[in-house]
């Protein structure tokens, strides 16, 4: 292994003035299960990030490990989760190894905590629900996956058949009332009508009032 002559008292580069025994570009490498606090749609939750760069050069040592956790601390610790944050975090991640990568993934996981309205009240509660943000970046192209866990539960074994019970009466009554049920009448075997759409599409949560209006069809409509 080769090694750069440094003064007395100073340290050492080890990534970029090292040499490896052992010749070959790494895909990943990284950092997990750092604590990040965030905030993302007005609530604040703490985070666990997990934070992974490659490695270009064959005989590079290996990475800056302190700059990647020095740059998502930066660039996210506190602040609003937006596209733009999201962006230059990961920009700041590959800049801040300094040529030796041009790719890098971040990974964030937590418990958000969202008010609902009670189903026969205006009562309110808070409910967590688990969320999941990875994010990749291969040169200029930025990829984007985002998921969230609905999970139903209640005291009252009823209530599942009680919430469908409810938003189909007054489906059915706002349908009668605007003289529209007649439009979605089909002729099938195991139906008499036909609301939804039967193929498969995503649908994009470009907005927070898209991702509420998901979010509470799931919760208002359990299975």
């Amino acid at each position: 292994m080769l090694m750069k002559k440094v003064s007395k008292g100073e340290m050492p580069d080890i990534a970029s003035h090292s040499s490896s025994v052992i010749y070959s570009p790494i895909d990943w490498v990284g950092m997990d299960e750092i604590t990040l606090p965030i905030e993302f749609l007005g609530e604040s939750s703490v985070a666990k990030a997990r934070v992974h760069v490659n490695v270009l050069n064959p005989s590079a040592k290996g990475i800056h490990m302190s700059r990647l956790f020095l740059a998502v601390g930066q660039k996210l610790l506190k602040q609003k989760i937006t596209i733009k944050v999201l962006q230059e975090t990961m920009n700041e991640l590959i800049k801040s190894q300094e040529g030796l990568s041009n790719q890098a993934r971040l990974v964030l996981r937590w418990q958000q905590p969202i008010q609902r309205k009670a189903l026969l009240s205006d009562n309110k509660g808070w409910k967590t629900y688990p969320m999941m943000l990875e994010l990749v970046q291969k040169e200029n192209e930025l990829q984007m996956v985002f998921g969230l866990s609905v999970y139903y539960s209640s005291t009252c074994p009823c209530s599942a058949a009680l919430a469908r019970q409810l938003v189909q009466k007054e489906f059915k009554k706002q349908l009668e009332k605007d003289n529209k049920l007649k439009e979605y009448e089909v002729n099938a075997i195991d139906r008499k009508y036909n609301f939804w759409q039967r193929d498969s599409l995503n649908i994009e949560l470009f907005t927070a009032a898209v991702f509420h209006q998901k979010l509470n069809y799931i919760h208002y409509n359990p299975v």
